[in-house]
């Protein structure tokens, strides 16, 4: 029997709040402009780092499983070859790398990751 992983909504917020400050790019909105498109894949790929189902993040964005699927299997691609997306990677990982998201009482409340 498979045991159900509990999405953790609180890091997915975090991680959205960090990755649209560096990008400057909702990532919710629907289009497909590079920017936005980049910075979702930013954002899945920190989600899938950190343990979370392809279904859980695609459900908070309001994406489909398989879409977040298609976007880290093109995270690679994009890494090598895009020295700004790569730039602003690592300055998300710069964020979320350090951040204790269970010390995070409200996700939204960004003042204490940016204190880092």
């Amino acid at each position: 029997m498979k045991i159900k992983q509990e999405t953790n909504t609180k890091m997915l917020e975090v991680i959205r709040v960090a990755v649209e400050t560096i990008t400057n790019c909702d990532v919710v909105i629907r289009t497909r402009q590079k920017e936005y498109v980049q910075a979702r894949s930013i954002f899945y790929k920190f989600a899938r780092d950190n343990k979370q189902t392809l279904k859980a993040i695609g459900n908070f964005l309001q994406r489909d499983h398989a879409t977040v699927m298609h976007s880290l299997k093109n995270f690679e691609h994009e890494f090598k070859y895009d020295p700004d997306f790569r730039a602003r990677y690592n300055s998300v990982k710069d964020i979320v790398g350090n951040l204790d998201v269970k010390e995070c009482e409200d996700a939204t409340d960004t003042s204490s990751f940016w204190d880092i």
